[in-house]
């Protein structure tokens, strides 16, 4: 690894790859990863936080698309996969993905990661260090899978569940009219923010999840680090935030 190993720090895991599920298509905004937010394009610059990730050995771009591919190639990415097309469409999950390349890559390299950093190019403002925080997290907690997490912006105290007509509305479950007040609300609510997950590859496969209750572990980012990229008002968002983030 790519680490001073005098520390002892990481000594359990000698194989750290990085993966970058990035596929061709997308629903809301067009061909998505290409999207560039300052000089970059997000499936840019996660390989570029990636490569400056001291702690991971390789990165790999699971992509269809062959722009993708080629642009991943000379963005410092490794080259010889490509993800199938059967596993690129909108219904196909990432857990699908990342199982068919771990399938791959064993068979050719013959050996396995110890552990798979999964980033997607939907999070712009991750940088290297945070990736290696988050490793070293992972590590220190031996857990078998890690997820980046932030606090909520809106308290779900605020929430209503909107029906088809005007005054069709509830609040969701669990709300208690006593306990209403803003002063009262707790304050260790977090969402998945999407921006990192670190899983083992046994965990995944047994599991054929990122995440599950009681075995994974939150990491917390700061909001900064955190907004994701699925709307074109997320789009907006994070161009007017570019260069404000450092």
């Amino acid at each position: 690894m790519r680490w001073d190993r005098s520390s002892g720090v990481l000594d359990v895991l000698e194989m750290i790859i990085a993966y970058v599920p990035a596929r061709g298509g997308s629903k809301e905004i067009l061909r998505k990863n290409l999207i560039r937010v300052g000089d970059e394009s997000l499936v840019v610059r996660t390989i570029r936080a990636s490569l400056d990730a001291k702690l991971i050995d390789s990165t790999w771009v699971s992509t269809d698309d062959s722009e993708i591919l080629s642009l991943a190639a000379r963005s410092g990415a490794e080259s010889g996969y490509r993800r199938p097309s059967q596993l690129a469409g909108d219904e196909s999950s990432i857990v699908d993905g990342l199982l068919h390349f771990l399938e791959w890559y064993q068979a050719n390299h013959h050996s396995e990661p110890d552990a798979i950093v999964v980033l997607q190019p939907t999070s712009p403002f991750r940088d290297g260090p945070l990736i290696d925080g988050a490793i070293k997290r992972f590590v220190d907690r031996g857990v078998p899978s890690l997820f980046s997490v932030s606090k909520v912006n809106q308290h779900p105290r605020e929430m209503i569940v909107w029906g088809e007509y005007e005054q069709d509305w509830s609040r969701l479950p669990g709300w208690n009219q006593k306990q209403g007040q803003r002063q009262s609300y707790e304050q260790n609510l977090y969402f998945i923010n999407g921006s990192i997950f670190i899983v083992k590859p046994a965990f995944v496969r047994t599991s054929h999840e990122l995440i599950s209750p009681g075995l994974s572990e939150p990491f917390e980012i700061p909001k900064e680090f955190a907004l994701e990229i699925d709307s074109s008002f997320d789009l907006l968002q994070a161009r007017q935030l570019e260069g404000g983030v450092r």
